[in-house]
């Protein structure tokens, strides 16, 4: 099953495109697609990703800036969480600079 990293495009005046472009410059993991998508409503968190996977609990995530940092933690958590069973990432996996930005844990569909 392929995992989605979903950007918000149009977070912060092209914060969410600027992040797009670096992640996909960047590149993925097998199994990981990025991909844009206008308007996650998250304007007060911007800039919003969300990580999912059908038969996964899926993140959303926020606060994130146009940065190769922020680029590359997010494309090493994707990762990790494309080889859980569950979506579930152990906390010691987790890139320092995604910590803090979780704001919701979503049920997969059934």
């Amino acid at each position: 099953m392929t995992t989605q990293l979903t950007i918000c495009l149009t977070c912060q005046k092209n914060t969410g495109t600027e992040l797009y472009n670096i992640m996909t410059e960047l590149g993925t993991p097998d199994g990981v697609k990025i991909e844009g998508f206008d308007c996650l409503w998250s304007c007060s968190s911007a800039c919003s990703v969300q990580i999912k996977s059908p038969g996964k609990c899926g993140y959303h995530l926020g606060g994130f800036t146009a940065t190769e940092d922020h680029a590359a933690a997010l494309i090493d958590f994707a990762g990790e969480y494309h080889l859980s069973a569950t979506g579930e990432v152990s906390f010691d996996l987790w890139p320092e600079a995604i910590k803090g930005h979780f704001m919701a844990r979503i049920p997969p569909l059934k």
